[in-house]
């Protein structure tokens, strides 16, 4: 396709703001909803951040490597899902128990897992999705309005060869990819805070209970992380089937943690003032 008629579609352009925005507003809305609460405690949200560097990158990643390394799932995508899954679900479920046990010495309140659970995705929503998603659809608004020439005219050399590549195999990218992407990443978020609660309640139980409530949060993980470990693997090449299974286990895991929340913040909802009570 020669340069002059090289666009991008309206949809894929689309899709990438659908992308942005739910990255962005989602977890200012959040924020904004318990601040009004006074619900949201910096420190716990800022270790929240620092625990997703901990758990979620650190030993998620050393886990991964010494596991689960990429080059292994041409052999066995199967294997490659479930292992990779496990991995991460131990890293990042486990984390939240961890830092639950920890933080409940300190700050005994719901508002330690509200708070912790709003820090731990804004490093992958704000930086990963929203920020990718903004540069790219930034190239292909460019691309659109002044020209695949002008925006190849910035870099030089074999960038542009580099450059070219990337805009082209980004206009083959189907639309509906972005759009998932942007419910993907609502999943994210909530599951991180549903699991969040999970290990809240847990680190609050004894014995038996205590291990089955951190044994099911690790399990929800799980099975949100194997259908996309398992197309990300090469197991299977059908996208959607794979991201369907991700929101059902979502919402199941959500379903969960808000059966766990009647449950146990009942005497909390009781006891509260009147004002507070209408809030809760």
């Amino acid at each position: 396709m020669p340069n002059s008629e090289f666009m991008f579609s309206q949809s894929l352009v689309n899709g990438m703001l659908t992308v942005v925005v739910v990255c962005i507003l989602l977890p200012v809305f959040y924020l904004i909803y318990y601040t009004f609460k006074k619900k949201i405690v910096i420190p716990s949200a800022v270790l929240g951040i620092v625990g997703f560097f901990v758990f979620g990158y650190l030993i998620s990643g050393l886990l991964l490597g010494s596991i689960a390394p990429k080059d292994s799932a041409a052999a066995n995508p199967a294997l490659y899902a479930a292992l990779r899954s496990v991995c991460v679900a131990v890293a990042e479920a486990g984390g939240f128990f961890v830092m639950m046990h920890f933080l409940r010495r300190r700050c005994d309140e719901i508002s330690t897992p509200i708070s912790y659970a709003f820090g731990y995705p804004l490093v992958d929503m704000l930086l990963v999705g929203g920020a990718n998603s903004f540069v790219r659809m930034a190239e292909a608004y460019t691309v659109n309005t002044k020209g695949l020439d002008e925006v190849l005219a910035s870099v030089e050399g074999e960038a542009v060869a580099i450059l070219r590549q990337e805009l082209f195999d980004l206009a083959q990218t189907q639309p509906h990819v972005y759009f998932l992407s942007a419910v993907d990443y609502i999943c994210v978020f909530c599951i991180v805070v549903a699991i969040c609660r999970i290990m809240w309640y847990a680190v609050h139980e004894e014995g038996k209970t205590k291990i089955i409530l951190a044994v099911i949060g690790v399990v929800f993980k799980l099975a949100a992380e194997f259908p996309v470990a398992l197309y990300q693997g090469g197991g299977t090449d059908n996208y959607v089937a794979c991201q369907v299974i991700r929101y059902a286990v979502t919402l199941l895991c959500v379903g969960f943690a808000i059966l766990m929340h009647f449950k146990y913040d009942e005497k909390e909802q009781v006891t509260a003032g009147p004002l507070n009570r209408r809030l809760l």
